[in-house]
């Protein structure tokens, strides 16, 4: 089983990723398949149906999100550090 955290909005790039995997933890991006901005996008295309959240192990997830957390904002992008700044 595995335990999720850092839920927010947008997709998170690249160095966030690496970053999370250095803590042994997987980032996952997913987009809604319905349109949540009210212009009828297509599936699975809406800016605003984009997440981002963190996976670990259940036994380790606990007792180390916080640290994740923190690395992963010191090791990433302004931009994305802007969208985990914002999911606070």
């Amino acid at each position: 089983m595995a335990y999720l955290f850092g839920l927010g909005r947008g997709h998170l790039g690249r160095k966030a990723e690496k970053a999370a995997k250095v803590c042994g933890v997987d980032l996952v991006n997913y987009t809604d398949a319905e349109c949540n901005c009210g212009f009828r996008c297509r599936p699975h295309t809406c800016a605003k149906s984009r997440r981002h959240w963190f996976s670990a192990s259940d036994a380790n997830g606990p007792a180390i999100y916080l640290d994740v957390l923190a690395y992963v904002t010191a090791n990433c992008s302004a931009k994305d550090r802007e969208l985990l700044e914002a999911s606070k």
